[in-house]
């Protein structure tokens, strides 16, 4: 900072980097309050750096107190119950697990209740007792040679008796008898922005990364400028988000499988997601920063793939609603009553 006239911080945009911040303002002294800005951007791309650069605030001493008072409350909380915990369950747990070394009982205002609900679910799935059930499915003939499968109402049945006389009765009708149809239209909307636990789980299904692995590659995506910050609870789109821009880079990129889509979107026209997802206040959904074709991205497969992920989900939510009817027929065989309920696809939308 020797001879630099202004001093613009460019730390990460939450309470921590605000904190941040300070810090860096603590050993820099001779900047008086009005040489000293901040950057606030969400991803490392051309359009937020200079959006950044046009808009530059002061730092915000309110948000940097709130994580020097949680940094307070998480010590002083830990330190006090950690003694509470050692000098009451100490010689207890080293009888228990037999762990003659133990000195010390730990807890931490995240990790300790994190670990409850862990140890509570391995209790419930430990105390699961598997109970026998029945389905009874019944394969009618439509004509000469279709078939369709309708499903008994009572499914599943913990009663064995009950299935089997359910099964007889079916068994012994000839015919089965309609007794309602039913139509009604259904939309299934396009999904919200990624957050990262919805990027683990397409990570995980898709991939079958684990958590660890897919936030390294995330973090280097982000590092390098193709995705945003991977780390984020927010699922709903900032107003100030340029659409229209990343879907016509997309488009131009006529590698990439979803390319067409992206022109799709620029000819009709489509309006942004306005509703939906949830502003968790921190940092904006996962989205692709820039096109990049299959060479640009260095990582190996698995980098690309999850790249790809990224990329997918975000054209998936700018695309319309898929539209449907759903047709439910309700029959009965002997007294029981059977289901059939089956869909015809009016628009696929995204």
């Amino acid at each position: 900072a020797d001879g630099v006239g202004w001093l613009c911080l460019w730390l990460d945009c939450d309470r921590e980097g605000e904190n941040i911040c300070f810090e860096v303002l603590k050993v820099l002294p001779e900047f008086s309050a009005d040489r000293i800005w901040r950057a606030s951007f969400s991803a490392v791309t051309e359009l937020e750096v200079h959006r950044a650069l046009q808009r530059l605030v002061k730092p915000n001493a309110c948000e940097a107190a709130a994580v020097d008072a949680r940094q307070e409350l998480d010590l002083k909380v830990g330190c006090s119950f950690t003694r509470l915990l050692t000098r009451a369950l100490r010689d207890a747990a080293r009888r228990k697990f037999g762990l003659s070394k133990l000195r010390l009982i730990s807890y931490g205002p995240c990790q300790t209740p994190t670990l409850f609900f862990c140890v509570e679910r391995q209790r419930e799935i430990d105390a699961f007792v598997p109970k026998q059930f029945w389905e009874l499915c019944v394969t009618v003939a439509v004509g000469a040679r279709d078939e369709v499968e309708l499903k008994w109402s009572r499914n599943p049945c913990f009663d064995g008796a009950a299935a089997r006389r359910a099964a007889d009765a079916c068994r012994a009708t000839a015919a089965l008898q309609v007794q309602s149809a039913t139509c009604s239209r259904r939309a299934a909307a396009p999904p919200v922005g990624m957050n990262t636990v919805l990027l683990l789980k397409l990570a995980s299904n898709a991939l079958g990364l684990s958590p660890h692995r897919a936030m390294e590659i995330a973090e280097s995506l982000y590092t390098s400028g193709f995705i945003s910050y991977p780390r984020t609870e927010t699922t709903k789109y900032p107003s100030t988000f340029d659409h229209q821009t990343m879907v016509r880079e997309h488009a131009a990129c006529r590698s990439l499988p979803w390319a067409p889509l992206c022109e799709w979107l620029l000819a009709a026209r489509a309006a942004p997601p306005t509703r939906g997802g949830v502003d968790a206040g921190d940092h904006p959904p996962i989205t692709p920063t820039r096109a990049a074709p299959r060479g640009a991205i260095r990582g190996g497969t698995s980098a690309w793939a999850l790249y790809c992920e990224v990329c997918k989900h975000y054209v998936a939510s700018l695309l319309p609603p898929a539209t449907y009817d759903e047709r439910t027929l309700v029959a009965a065989a002997g007294g029981e009553r059977l289901e059939l309920t089956w869909h015809r696809v009016i628009e696929r939308g995204w």
